[in-house]
């Protein structure tokens, strides 16, 4: 099969969709069922990486595996690479398993038809950037002249003909890292596996690199699971986010579904940045919860586990969905499902808005304000959280 043939054949999924194709009956490109890893560390207790996990990846899907360091995002995707050996539970590549603890199944990474890119490029120093690309479809016995055909298109379709026989130390990190996803793709695999491939790249060639691998998602439909611990290139790559926390996801959606509905007081933390108070729940009605916060009665979403009348809860806010006003020019009328007032004790200058530190008795919470507002340090201010913009969530401790 040619580089060619296959353009046109995986469907594209628009960006966001959470469950596209499955549906249609087809086959996920990747299923994980149950699986668990462990690990025994020398003068350590057992270590749990997978936690019982399980996860369909679509075809023409671009799925993120998100988390801190230590959560079990790598973890998990050299299991499906086959890395890694699992304890037990079942892998699927395609309608096919690769791994089985039930069958005692365990396929080796060079038959599970799937191609990886890591985090130090992995090529081999004494090949050209050419060479490195057709050197898995000459283990695979492909013709010389299809192997020609196939490295050229891709190189061209990752912007590196002019380094095509440079050696890697003749490279820049964006090169080589465009020369390893040149021979991932020429493999023509029905899995593409990502471990963090863009953290060792200057910030200006990763974003666009980014772009770039965008643009050739669009074009060939590769399916992606892509690990990485940075948040804003997850929400810019992923049709879906997997939250990983400790060994288990803690959220699977959209970016925006995530952002926006957090189902933990850990995703909320860890997806962007949020001010947060705990307080007790007085009333439930219609999906909102009516809570005693130190600042006062709050009216908030219900958003992740249900939370229950009479039990303490995390109220949480993003920045932006709070206005600040000077206390004297404050509107009393505008709508709000919580209002502070404080003190600001900075104000910094980032560009589109200025980032306020307010102080609300032994509390510190993060505004935004417009770049030309004219609030300054030291000024009483008024802050009101919009309605919807407040969340109620359920307290780890109390579950």
């Amino acid at each position: 099969m040619s580089a060619e043939s296959t353009i046109t054949t995986v469907p594209r999924l628009a960006p966001g969709t959470a469950t596209v194709l499955a549906g249609a009956g087809l086959e996920p490109v990747l299923r994980i069922d149950d699986l668990h890893k462990h690990f025994h560390l020398p003068g350590e207790k057992r270590v749990t990486a997978v936690d019982g996990i399980s996860l369909a990846v679509n075809r023409g899907e671009f799925l993120v595996l998100l988390g801190p360091s230590g959560c079990g995002k790598t973890t998990l995707l050299r299991c499906v690479a086959g890395l890694d050996h699992p304890d037990s539970g079942r892998v699927a590549i395609s309608g096919r398993p690769v791994y089985d603890s039930s069958a005692a199944l365990n396929l080796p990474p060079e038959r599970r038809h799937v191609s990886m890119i890591f985090q130090t490029y992995a090529l081999w120093p004494h090949m050209t950037a050419a060479q490195n690309i057709a050197y898995p479809l000459r283990t695979r016995g492909v013709k010389r002249a299809e192997i020609k055909e196939r490295v050229e298109r891709v190189l061209d379709l990752v912007d590196v003909s002019a380094q095509a026989n440079r050696y890697p130390n003749q490279m820049s990190g964006g090169q080589q890292q465009r020369v390893a996803l040149a021979r991932a793709l020429v493999s023509e695999s029905e899995l593409v596996l990502f471990d963090e491939p863009l953290s060792n790249i200057d910030a200006k060639v990763r974003e666009q690199l980014r772009e770039e691998m965008l643009e050739m998602q669009r074009t060939i439909g590769f399916t992606a699971l892509y690990v990485t611990h940075d948040q804003s290139e997850a929400m810019h790559l992923a049709h879906r986010i997997a939250v990983l926390d400790d060994g288990h996801i803690a959220q699977l959606d959209t970016g925006r579904a995530i952002y926006t509905r957090p189902a933990s007081r850990y995703v909320a933390r860890f997806i962007g940045r949020a001010n947060e108070a705990t307080g007790n729940v007085t009333a439930l009605e219609g999906g909102r919860a009516s809570v005693a916060t130190p600042f006062g009665l709050a009216t908030a979403v219900v958003s992740g586990d249900l939370v229950e009348t009479g039990e303490t809860c995390v109220v949480t806010w993003r920045p932006e969905n709070a206005r600040v006003d000077p206390v004297e020019r404050a509107d009393a009328a505008v709508p709000a499902s919580l209002v502070i007032e404080g003190d600001v004790t900075a104000r910094v200058f980032v560009g589109l808005n200025v980032e306020l530190l307010i102080t609300a008795g032994d509390r510190t919470i993060l505004a935004l304000a417009p770049a030309d507002s004219d609030i300054t340090e030291g000024q009483r201010v008024r802050l009101s959280v919009i309605p919807d913009g407040l969340l109620a969530i359920k307290n780890p401790t109390e579950a």
